[in-house]
């Protein structure tokens, strides 16, 4: 598991420092302006969108099916159980696409009703809208890139991405102005989906010898043809049954961001750009720890789900791994965040007020750190015991957890009182989640490994408000 979870980061760290140029980037041309909070906007429904019909919904409900059915039927029922769901999520994604461009306005009006710019966010998530057809592509291919365990492959994807973008803005600005922003990230979209498809296919070609032991498999355990089609359909219906909950429980958990950026807007000039750098800065390190932890361990409880001694094993792993990376990670940035804030951002149109404004919104979202990286493990924990409607239940508890907080803190938090609300939002989810798994697993002896853990999270987020108020407490709140 160990050396996966390497591998894994180790390319995830090569995209996100091709992330961190991206932004630099960003924040040279565009600073925290009115052309950036458009653009804001509209990344905010290209990553909206992502996320709901993304990598997360076909982990969660595509890749527990096929792993049921590429261990235990012929390599014919696989093939035909990627092509069908292959097809279903190209057309949706297209589909989607179509209806959301036609109806943007309404979209940008919900996300950012006080933008400066309405009619520049609007044109740019037009353009924007299309990214989802090659994302859609990108998540459903490299998903199964991490199922065969190609991470190293899976996680270069994204460096393809940013460079692409970054190389289409240095190279079109002169030209097309701030009208390279949608542009850039349309074709970013478009060479992950074209990567994502040739490492497949040169993976695919590699792992073939396995249908042949496959079939073996079913030989020795005299599994008859109309048993294995009964099984294939049993599987095809779980994921019907499965996608609809992850679904709506994915467009809940990112609700969270578009409540945020909706009170933002209404704050004051800059402050949807503040909130965006910010969180950027905290996705770093969960995309190049915890989501590489989280989804190497999904897969190998993928692998483990009959045996619940296993499942529970591999699992306190992974929390015990995100934990050991994440603190000290959380430590460093709350204590020095307004240098990592100069280091990244402050250069081009990117001032000292903005810099002020970053970090101190930046300490109030380490919270979602924390939470982020356990409400990530636990909820592919259930998924893969099937419970999705249960993440989907602890997620609408969460979201509306943090639209109460987010309506009284932000107005004497200002931007720090959001990031703070949707980290308090993400450590109940954790919270509910952790339950439902070990409710889940209906195991009484398990009752102490559930309340350490509970005492655990409740120490380490007691520590992480601490030492946030104490070392946030020079800043000017509210004005920032």
């Amino acid at each position: 598991m160990i050396y996966n979870i390497l591998k894994l980061i180790f390319g995830t760290f090569l995209s996100r420092i091709s992330g961190f140029f991206r932004e630099l980037i960003y924040a040279y041309y565009f600073g925290a302006s009115v052309v950036m909070d458009s653009w804001v906007v509209a990344v905010t429904i290209g990553n909206l969108l992502r996320d709901i019909v993304g990598e997360k919904v076909i982990e969660g409900a595509v890749i527990p099916a096929f792993s049921r059915i590429y261990n235990s039927l012929d390599s014919q029922y696989h093939k035909k159980f990627f092509i069908y769901f292959l097809n279903l999520f190209f057309w949706m994604s297209i589909i989607l696409s179509l209806i959301l461009f036609f109806n943007i306005g309404h979209i940008v009006n919900i996300i950012a009703p006080g933008v400066k710019n309405f009619n520049l966010a609007v044109r740019f998530s037009q353009i924007v809208i299309f990214y989802l057809i090659f994302i859609t592509i990108y998540a459903y291919f490299g998903t199964y890139l991490l199922f065969f365990k190609k991470f190293f492959l899976y996680s270069i994807l994204q460096l393809i991405g940013n460079l692409t973008l970054i190389l289409t803005i240095i190279a079109f600005i002169g030209y097309l102005s701030f009208n390279v922003l949608p542009w850039s990230y349309l074709l970013s979209g478009f060479s992950m989906a074209l990567f994502s498809i040739l490492f497949f296919i040169i993976s695919y070609k590699r792992i073939k010898n396995f249908k042949d032991n496959i079939k073996n498999r079913r030989i020795l355990k005299n599994i008859e043809v109309s048993v294995e089609l009964e099984l294939y359909n049993k599987e095809k219906k779980n994921v019907f049954l499965g996608f609809f909950p992850i679904l709506i429980e994915t467009f809940f958990s990112k609700a969270s961001i578009v409540v945020d950026r909706h009170l933002a807007s209404l704050l004051f000039e800059g402050a949807i750009s503040s909130l965006y750098y910010s969180f950027r800065l905290v996705q770093l390190p969960f995309a190049l720890v915890s989501l590489a932890i989280n989804r190497v361990v999904m897969i190998e409880l993928t692998n483990s789900y009959e045996d619940y001694g296993v499942f529970l094993n591999r699992l306190k792993k992974g929390v015990l791994y995100n934990i050991l990376f994440i603190i000290p990670i959380i430590i460093f940035t709350i204590i020095f965040s307004e240098d990592i804030v100069k280091i990244v951002y402050k250069r081009g149109n990117f001032n000292l007020n903005d810099v002020k404004s970053v970090s101190f919104t930046l300490n109030f979202y380490m919270l979602s750190l924390l939470g982020m990286s356990l409400t990530s493990i636990f909820s592919r924990a259930l998924y893969v015991l099937q419970k999705q409607k249960l993440v989907l239940f602890s997620s609408t508890i969460s979201l509306s957890m943090n639209i109460i907080l987010n309506y009284f803190l932000y107005k004497i938090l200002s931007t720090g009182g959001i990031a703070l609300a949707t980290g308090i939002a993400f450590i109940i989810n954790s919270y509910l989640n952790l339950y439902f798994i070990y409710k889940g697993l209906n195991r009484l002896k398990l009752n102490m490994e559930f309340v350490k853990l509970a005492i655990l999270i409740f120490i380490l987020t007691f520590f992480i408000l601490t030492l946030i108020f104490k070392l946030t407490q020079t800043y000017k709140i509210g004005g920032v």
